[in-house]
C-alpha cells in the first residue's frame, strides 16, 4: 500500500487528503478492490450472501428468498460429492444460473450465475434426483406462481 501524505491548512485539503487516501488503498473503480465470488452488498445493507448447504441429510435450506441479480453460495458440508443443477432433471433448464454450481466435491463451494428472471427457481442432486432431501427452490422476488417441477 502507498501512502500518500500532504499538509493542507484549510478543511478542503483535509478531504482531499482522505480522498487520495482511500483512493491509493484501492477505493477506486479500476476493478482491483472486489473478489469474484465474494457476498455482495443487499439491498437492506450489510454483505451477506444468501447461501445453501449441502448436508449428508440433504440441503438446507430447502427454500430461499433473494433479489434479482444476486447470487446463490452452495457448500458442500457432506462427505460426499454432490451436483446441483437446476430442474427438471434431465434438461436442466428452468434455471440455467444454477447449472454454473455443478459438481461440489466434499468441502467445496461455488457460486450460480445471477439469477435474474424473477420466478421460482427449483434445484435437485443430479447423482441423486430422486431423493427430496436434495431438492430446494430459490424465489428469485416471488414466493407466488407455481412450485418448480423437480423431475418431468
Amino acid at each position: 500500500m502507498t501512502r500518500v501524505y500532504v499538509r493542507f491548512a484549510s478543511g478542503f485539503g483535509v478531504a482531499a487528503a482522505l480522498a487520495l487516501t482511500v483512493w491509493a488503498c484501492g477505493g477506486g473503480s479500476d476493478g482491483g478492490g472486489g473478489n469474484p465470488g465474494q457476498p455482495s452488498p443487499n439491498p437492506g445493507g450489510g454483505t451477506t450472501q444468501p447461501t445453501i448447504t449441502i448436508t449428508p441429510t440433504g440441503v438446507d435450506p430447502k427454500e430461499i428468498n433473494i433479489h434479482s441479480g444476486q447470487v446463490v453460495r452452495f457448500v458442500n458440508s457432506d462427505a460426499r460429492a454432490h451436483e446441483m443443477f437446476s430442474t427438471p432433471h434431465g434438461t436442466h433448464t428452468d434455471c440455467p444460473s444454477i447449472n454454473d454450481v455443478g459438481m461440489l466435491n466434499p468441502g467445496a463451494s461455488k457460486n450460480t450465475a445471477s439469477l435474474t428472471v424473477v420466478r421460482i427457481c427449483g434445484f435437485h442432486d443430479h447423482m441423486n434426483p430422486d431423493n427430496q432431501a436434495f431438492r430446494g427452490q430459490i424465489n428469485v422476488d416471488t414466493t407466488q406462481g407455481p412450485s418448480p417441477g423437480y423431475i418431468r
